[in-house]
């Protein structure tokens, strides 16, 4: 079983009981967006980084808000748009831009 160690430190936690935005998960939509927008320059951004969303922060909190709020819940916003502008501060690095 992989995820944090528990209270007693002895044994693992399963992820779904782990931060579902810690910086490892948040590390991994932004390489993922980033590499997506390389190999499918001619899809939107937003594409990119809903689908690193999906895949790397936890459906335990993205996937029950948008349930509860039925559509794209704020909490989902924030977490794209915090993803989305780690991938353009990239992007605009790569380029040279500021």
């Amino acid at each position: 079983m992989t995820g944090r160690r528990s209270f007693d430190g002895k044994t693992a936690m399963p992820h779904e009981y782990d931060d579902p935005f810690n910086k490892e998960a948040v590390d991994a939509a932004v390489a993922m967006a980033l590499a997506l927008c390389a190999s499918k320059p001619g899809r939107p951004l937003a594409e990119h980084v809903e689908a690193a969303v999906h895949r790397h922060i936890c459906a335990c909190a993205i996937d029950i808000e948008d349930h509860i709020e039925q559509g794209h819940s704020q909490l989902h916003t924030a977490v794209s748009d915090h993803i989305t502008s780690l991938v353009e501060a990239h992007l605009a690095a790569r380029s040279g831009g500021n």
